[in-house]
C-alpha cells in the first residue's frame, strides 16, 4: 500500500503537480515505511518543494529530517561508522 503512495507521489511531481505531489510525499514519510531509501527521498522531495517556493523555514525541517533519516540508517547498517 505504501509503495502506491510514492509512486502517487512521483506520478504527480512528473506531471508538475507539486503540490499534490508534495501531500503524497509527506503521507508517505508519515507511515513510516520499511523502505528506507524511498523514506529519505520523500522527505528530500518534500523540503526541496518547499525550498523552490521559497518556505525556507519548512525546507529547513525537512532537510533535518533527511540528515536525521540518513544518519539513523548509516548507524544501523555500520553501528561503529561513528565512532
Amino acid at each position: 500500500r505504501w509503495e502506491a503512495v510514492f509512486l502517487m507521489a512521483k506520478l504527480w511531481q512528473r506531471r508538475g503537480n507539486m503540490t499534490r505531489a508534495q501531500k503524497y510525499y509527506e503521507q508517505y514519510y508519515d507511515a513510516r515505511p520499511s523502505n528506507a531509501l524511498e523514506l529519505i527521498e520523500s522527505a528530500y522531495w518534500v523540503a526541496k518543494i518547499d525550498q523552490d517556493r521559497h518556505r525556507m523555514a519548512d525546507a529547513e525541517k525537512w532537510f533535518k529530517k533527511v540528515i536525521y533519516q540518513q544518519k539513523h540508517l548509516s548507524t544501523k547498517a555500520h553501528p561503529r561508522a561513528m565512532d
